[in-house]
């Protein structure tokens, strides 16, 4: 909610323009939260004393939300007046979308690989090798690739990488 405030705030003032205005519009956000592990603890360690030592278990998961909260909002032009809250995210809606975020954990806790997936050695692996190989082109090159530059890329360029975060 505060993402949808922000960014219609900046494109009220003209920061943002009308082209990546509709594109944020439409684009999904995602966003994080933490998952309580406790319960996937073993069992047999917890009944031994396991759990009268300091343990932290705290999972990290990305859940998705279909786009930007802007109600009545979604017709506003730069220069018109910055709407109330309730106006840009219904109490009804909200929940709605809090519904959605609680299947999506539910959804993900209840995947048998549920411990694989969110498991650092297993689910970033990836990143591990991409990190390396980027480290090692910097290396032979005493800095950064020639190919790299400073242009600021567009919200649009970004999300046809990934995430954008």
């Amino acid at each position: 909610m505060a993402t949808a405030r922000l960014l219609l705030r900046r494109y009220l003032k003209g920061e943002i323009d009308e082209t990546e205005w509709e594109f944020r519009k439409k684009e999904p956000m995602y966003s994080g939260g933490p998952i309580n592990l406790r319960r996937f603890l073993d069992q047999e360690w917890q009944n031994t004393g396991g759990m009268d030592h300091t343990c932290l278990a705290i999972g990290y998961y990305l859940y998705s939300i279909s786009f930007l909260p802007l109600g009545s909002a979604a017709t506003l032009q730069p220069g018109m007046a910055l709407p109330a809250v309730g106006d840009l995210l219904t109490r009804e809606r909200f929940f709605h979308r809090a519904h959605s975020v609680q299947k999506q954990a539910k959804a993900l806790m209840g995947n048998p690989l549920f411990l694989e997936i969110g498991n650092s050695a297993f689910s970033q692996l990836r990143r591990v090798e991409r990190t390396k190989e980027t480290a090692l082109i910097w290396k032979e090159n005493n800095g950064p690739p020639a190919a790299l530059g400073d242009r600021v890329w567009t919200p649009m360029e970004r999300a046809v990488a990934g995430i954008v975060h």
